[in-house]
């Protein structure tokens, strides 16, 4: 039986208690609570089946194909940038930084990837990989052939990594240099982050400056009592 065949069932029987419960006259409190506890469980019942056939339907059946080596150096989905060495690849619903194993079902080959962009958008294809994810699969001839995506956990990937030589661990470890802006008034460079302190710190140091002012000029105009010792 399906998931929606299931949760059907599952939600006439929980119908069907409630009919029960509104056809008797008066029900004691020990037996409403007995009710409600069938309900629940029910209902928690259904949540486990239906959770366990996500999971046994993870694994996605279609087409793979890679990057066109004109696109190094763009800016991907998830604000990352593509480098051809690196592997990831796009995918059009998973969330970015889910771990894909896709196999190569021509060879068996299979290749752990990230995702970091969204596509592919051909017809039967469903996932876009990396040149070096592509080289992995030996499919940089072909072009396209037929995988499976299934999802991975961290450990996984470890171990996938420890028996291939941890390649991808050591490039992943690399940054890309922090563009830098600079204050023409002072002629110094600032990182992103030390740029936005140093606005933060310039606006509190004016509010500060004005509640200040405000309190002088409160003094100034504040009126003098006159107590007639002066005369």
């Amino acid at each position: 039986m399906s998931v929606e065949g299931r949760a059907k069932a599952g939600f006439s029987l929980v119908n069907a208690l409630i009919l029960h419960r509104s056809s008797l006259p008066v029900m004691r409190k020990q037996e409403f609570m007995t009710l409600t506890r069938k309900i629940l469980y029910i209902f928690t019942l259904l949540l486990f089946i239906c959770s366990s056939d996500v999971v046994a339907q993870k694994v996605e059946k279609g087409i793979a194909s890679y990057y066109s080596s004109n696109l190094r150096g763009r800016r991907t989905s998830d604000g990352s940038i593509y480098h051809k060495d690196s592997l990831t690849c796009a995918h059009k619903t998973l969330p970015f930084g889910t771990l894909l194993k896709v196999t190569n079902k021509k060879n068996n080959k299979i290749v752990v990837v990230k995702v970091t962009d969204r596509g592919p958008f051909g017809p039967g294809r469903i996932v876009d990989l990396s040149w070096a994810a592509a080289k992995e699969l030996e499919m940089l001839a072909q072009g396209i052939v037929p995988c499976e995506a299934e999802i991975v956990d961290h450990e996984y990937k470890a171990n996938w990594m420890a028996n291939r030589g941890g390649v991808e661990i050591q490039r992943e470890k690399l940054e890309l240099p922090q563009f830098k802006y600079v204050d023409i008034a002072t002629g110094r460079y600032y990182t992103a982050q030390e740029w936005s302190e140093r606005e933060k710190k310039q606006r509190e140091n004016a509010r500060n400056y004005v509640i200040k002012n405000e309190n002088i000029t409160a003094k100034a105009q504040m009126p003098v009592l006159n107590l007639g010792f002066d005369r």
